[in-house]
């Protein structure tokens, strides 16, 4: 499942280096971040300074969970993780312990994002690093040239629309196209395209 997560409310409670992972993980997209802490990592107090997060100086209550939608437990403190998914339970909200995987409703997958393509990869917490080395390995290797091919694809698929008013019809185009190799896509120019588009 993928979340429209834009100006989505998120509460982080600790102020350390886990919490700064975990802050500029979701700052990637677009989720408004408050942190909850006494202390923070020079790294949160730029991004406090530079006004892209919150910041509540003080230990965590469960009234700071009012009015967000995710919550991350990032703190150093097991008991205080626990906690905060105590309530964050029965709020019915999202939430994330970076030290207990069974106590969230949510993991990190290791994510890569290039242009409109967002891939995410998980080993349900076996072993992070081997999301890390297999997201790795895919921006390696597909990345750059996916990022190109749903380029592509976007501009087509708006010429098929228009060109076709048959839904069926149009369908079994949008299908007969994914059929192309990918770098056949790549490098068609507008009136390969065409050309394609007429014998089909």
């Amino acid at each position: 499942m993928m979340l429209k997560t834009t100006g989505l409310p998120c509460l982080v409670v600790g102020g350390g280096k886990v919490a700064l992972r975990k802050v500029l993980a979701v700052l990637r997209f677009g989720i408004s971040v408050t942190v909850v802490a006494e202390e923070l990592a020079p790294g949160l107090r730029k991004l406090v300074e530079r006004r892209w997060i919150r910041w509540r100086q003080r230990k965590f209550s469960p009234v700071d969970l009012l009015g967000t939608k995710m919550v991350i437990a990032a703190t150093d403190d097991s008991q205080v993780n626990r906690r905060v998914a105590w309530w964050a339970r029965r709020l019915n909200l999202y939430y994330n312990t970076v030290d207990h995987m069974e106590l969230s409703n949510f993991i990190f997958p290791a994510v890569y994002r290039s242009g409109a393509l967002t891939v995410a990869v998980s080993t349900q917490g076996y072993y992070p690093a081997a999301a890390r080395k297999i997201k790795r390995e895919f921006a390696r290797n597909y990345g750059t040239v996916y990022r190109e091919y749903l380029e592509k694809l976007r501009g087509y698929r708006e010429r098929i629309k228009k060109a076709e008013p048959c839904p069926k019809r149009r369908r079994a185009i949008l299908n007969q196209l994914l059929n192309v190799s990918v770098e056949q896509v790549i490098h068609w120019s507008e009136a390969d395209f065409g050309v394609w588009l007429e014998r089909e």
